[in-house]
């Protein structure tokens, strides 16, 4: 049952792109001091960016509890910050690119050049290097769509991560391309 407000003078409501904006005075009383309570809520806590009196988009996916609690009691709750499924998934694969494909790929350009087997007519270890660069690139494009389908484009209050991120991504399709135009090892007119 929705229990009266009282003395609340609402100012503002609105739901706009995805964004729940309230905005009120209370009146109530408000006492800090421990009261008997049969209710149960749950807590949802948000938290974000204000700028001149005015609430902005919420950083984080707000907090909240589990189950209801008692808010006049003083045991500790647990709650989650549920991060969407889909940076999630842009994490995982960028973590994959760069510690493990990358990785990979380079060490075998770095130290397995000894390996002069051919498969498909190039050395093992070009071979390697080249698809796990490839696979590289490839998750890093693949992660990097996903964080702007998540925050539906680019996001007026990027930080360092986005802008980081997007260098990165220059970077990595630079890194085939140069690839690409570079001359073969059997070339001597480079010199």
């Amino acid at each position: 049952s929705i229990k009266p407000l009282g003395d609340v003078e609402i100012l503002e409501t609105s739901f706009n792109n995805g964004i729940i904006r309230c905005s009120f005075i209370s009146r109530n009383t408000i006492s800090t001091q421990s009261r008997a309570s049969d209710s149960l809520y749950y807590v949802f806590l948000a938290q974000g960016p204000s700028s001149a009196g005015q609430i902005l988009k919420h950083s984080r996916t707000p907090l909240i509890t589990n189950e209801k609690v008692n808010i006049s009691s003083y045991a500790a709750q647990g709650g989650s910050w549920s991060t969407p499924l889909i940076i999630k998934a842009h994490g995982a694969l960028m973590l994959v690119a760069w510690m493990t494909t990358g990785s990979i790929g380079m060490v075998f350009a770095r130290y397995l050049k000894s390996i002069k087997n051919p498969l498909l007519g190039k050395a093992i270890w070009f071979q390697i290097h080249f698809w796990m660069m490839l696979l590289t690139v490839a998750t890093t494009i693949t992660a990097f769509i996903l964080a702007f389908i998540a925050r539906k484009g680019w996001s007026s209050g990027a930080e360092a991560h986005a802008i980081i991120g997007c260098i990165v991504m220059i970077l990595s399709i630079f890194q085939p391309l140069i690839a690409f135009f570079r001359p073969s090892p059997n070339n001597r007119g480079c010199g």
